[in-house]
């Protein structure tokens, strides 16, 4: 069942799983890190035992500051929940 949808990521869940895919749409540093702020608050309501990120069309260099967020902010506190 898709649960979001923008221009430039899709969200689907399927039973206790969260599929994230991207679009070929260019992403900025900025809309990358709103993106994952959206999918972080979708997996806070529906705590999903797992998630998978589908990276096909991922073209994204992160900046190191995102990165550093990105691992700190959203991967550790998803896998501590």
């Amino acid at each position: 069942m898709e649960i979001y949808n923008s221009a430039f990521l899709s969200i689907n869940q399927e039973d206790d799983l969260l599929i994230q895919r991207w679009t070929e749409k260019k992403l900025s540093p900025e809309k990358f890190r709103e993106e994952l702020l959206i999918f972080s608050s979708i997996a806070d309501q529906l705590k999903p035992k797992s998630a998978l990120f589908m990276h096909e069309n991922f073209k994204l260099e992160i900046p190191e500051n995102l990165f550093l967020w990105l691992e700190n902010d959203i991967n550790i506190t998803r896998h501590n929940q």
